[in-house]
C-alpha cells in the first residue's frame, strides 16, 4: 500500500526496529518499510563520519556551548559534540547510557551510520591487535635481555667489566629462540612480631617482607588504593618533567605489570646497573632481533647499507645502517670518532671505509648479501664507497638523493618569510614538547 506524498505527508511508521546488542562487533542495517517517492530526500552513498550526514545538526547555543541533535526523531538536543554515543543513538545500540533513536531513519542513511560503525569497532579491533603483537615481541625481546643479563653476571669475572663481546652472541639461530609460557608469580606472604615491624620501615630502605592485601587478578580494587597509586604515578611523571602522556605508554604500563609478581622486598637497580649490564642486556637483545629481521630473506633480495658521517652535540660520529625488505631502517652501529680527531685525525676515506668493513662483514661473512652501498654526494665518503665496493664485489656504490634534496631546502629557508615561520613552528614544537600540553 503506498502512500500519497504530493503534499508533503510523512510515509507510515514501521514496526518496531530490531536493536542490536552492546557486544555485537559487527551489526547490519535495520530493514525498514519506506513508501512514497524517495527522490524527495537526498540520500547519502557514503559517509565518512557521522559529522557529515545532513540529519545529525552540529552547533554552539547562545551560550557557546556544543550542542547537537538528531533530525530524524527530533529528541531534545545533546550536550557535548560525543560522535561514539550519537553513533550508537541512530545505529540504534543498547548501552553505553544512550537511548536508541525511536524516528524513522531511510536504509540508505542506516547503512551509512552502520558502516561507520563497523568501521569504528574494526578499528579499535585492529588496535587492539596490534597493542597484542607489540606485547609479543616485547616479551620476546625483554626474555632475551634477561639471558643476556644473567650470562653477563656470569661471565663478568672471567671477562672483566666490559662482559662478553657482541660477536660471540651474534649467532642468530642460538640467540632467537620460540619464548616460553609465562608463568604467573605467587606472594609469599610472611608474618612478623610488633617488634620486629617497628625496626622496619619501607621508607627507610630496609628490606620489608610483610604484603597487607591480597592481590588477585579479577578482585575489585580498593578505590582508595587506586588513587593512591594514580597519585604516585603523577607525581613521579611531574617531579621528573616527563611528558603527562607517559603514563600510556606500554612499555611503563609493563613495568605495573611486572610489579605484581614481586613484593616489597624489591629494590629498583641502581643507576650503574642500568648504564651497565642492564643497558647492554637490553641492547644485545634489540640488536639481535633487528639483525634478524634484516637478514630474512636477504639471500633473496640483498641488502643495502647507508651512512653519513655527522656530529651530534660535539660528538663527531660515523652512523652505519642497513635496509632490506623486511627491515627498511636497522643501526648496525654508530662510530665515535672523538679520539681519532683529537688526534689530529680526519673522516676520511680510508678511516671511515676501515671502520665500516667490519660492521659488513659481521653481517655478511660470505660478501654476497650487501648489493648497494648508498653515500650522498661528499667526496670522502664516495671515495670510501669505492673502497668498500672492492671488497665487496657484488654490491655497487649509488649517490643518495636526500643530501641533494636537503641542500635545496637548506637554501629556501633562508628566504626571509619561510625562515620566519620555520622559526614559528620551531617555538610552537618546543613548547609543545617540553610541556607536553596536547
Amino acid at each position: 500500500m503506498s502512500t500519497n506524498n504530493s503534499l508533503g505527508e510523512f510515509p507510515p511508521m514501521s514496526p518496531p526496529p530490531h536493536y542490536a546488542d552492546e557486544e555485537e562487533d559487527e551489526i547490519t542495517p535495520v530493514p525498514l518499510n519506506l513508501d512514497g517517492d524517495a527522490s524527495l530526500t537526498p540520500l547519502p552513498q557514503e559517509l565518512s563520519d557521522l559529522w557529515c550526514s545532513d540529519k545529525i545538526l552540529k552547533y554552539l547555543n547562545e551560550e557557546g556551548k556544543k550542542m547537537c541533535r538528531c533530525l530524524h526523531c527530533n529528541a531534545n538536543p545533546w550536550s557535548g559534540w560525543n560522535h561514539t554515543k550519537l553513533l550508537r543513538h541512530v545505529c540504534r545500540i543498547r548501552g553505553g547510557d544512550v537511548k536508541p533513536c525511536q524516528g524513522q531513519i531511510p536504509p540508505a542513511y542506516m547503512k551509512c551510520y552502520v558502516a561507520i560503525w563497523n568501521k569504528k569497532k574494526s578499528a579499535k579491533s585492529q588496535k587492539r591487535i596490534r597493542e597484542e603483537l607489540i606485547n609479543i615481541s616485547i616479551d620476546q625481546t625483554e626474555e632475551q635481555a634477561c639471558l643476556n643479563y644473567d650470562e653477563h653476571k656470569h661471565q663478568k669475572n672471567k671477562l672483566g667489566p666490559q662482559g662478553p663481546a657482541l660477536n660471540d652472541m651474534l649467532d642468530v639461530e642460538e640467540l632467537i629462540e620460540d619464548p616460553d609460557e609465562d608463568t604467573i608469580g605467587t606472594t609469599t606472604i610472611t608474618t612478623r612480631t610488633k617488634s620486629e615491624s617497628a625496626k622496619t620501615s619501607y621508607l627507610s630502605g630496609s628490606k620489608s617482607t610483610l604484603q597487607t592485601h591480597l592481590v588477585f587478578p579479577k578482585a575489585k580494587n580498593s578505590p582508595a588504593q587506586e588513587r593512591s597509586l594514580s597519585v604516585a604515578i603523577a607525581h613521579y611523571i611531574i617531579a621528573n618533567s616527563l611528558p603527562f602522556n607517559h603514563s600510556e605508554d606500554i612499555l611503563f604500563k609493563r613495568i605495573l605489570v611486572h610489579s605484581r609478581q614481586v613484593n616489597n622486598s624489591y629494590r629498583p637497580p641502581l643507576k650503574d646497573e642500568v648504564a651497565g649490564d642492564l643497558l647492554q642486556s637490553v641492547f644485545d637483545a634489540y640488536y639481535v632481533k633487528e639483525v634478524t629481521a634484516l637478514l630474512r630473506e636477504a639471500d633473496i633480495f640483498g641488502i643495502s647499507v647507508y651512512g653519513d658521517g655527522a656530529t651530534i652535540n660535539t660528538v663527531p660520529q660515523i652512523n652505519v645502517m642497513a635496509a632490506s625488505p623486511n627491515n627498511p631502517g636497522c643501526v648496525l652501529d654508530v662510530i665515535d670518532c672523538t679520539d681519532h680527531m683529537a688526534k689530529g685525525g680526519k673522516k676520511d676515506a680510508e678511516y671511515i671505509s676501515n671502520k665500516m668493513l667490519p660492521i659488513m662483514v659481521k653481517i655478511d661473512p660470505h660478501k654476497h648479501l650487501i648489493k648497494g652501498i648508498i653515500f650522498d654526494g661528499a667526496g670522502n665518503v664516495q671515495k670510501a664507497g669505492d673502497m668498500i665496493e672492492s671488497h665487496f664485489p657484488c654490491s655497487i656504490v649509488t649517490h643518495g638523493t636526500e643530501h641533494v634534496t636537503n641542500i635545496q631546502f637548506e637554501k629556501w629557508v633562508r628566504i626571509t618569510p619561510i625562515k620566519e615561520y620555520a622559526y614559528f613552528c620551531k617555538v610552537v614544537s618546543n613548547l609543545s614538547t617540553s610541556c607536553d600540553i596536547i
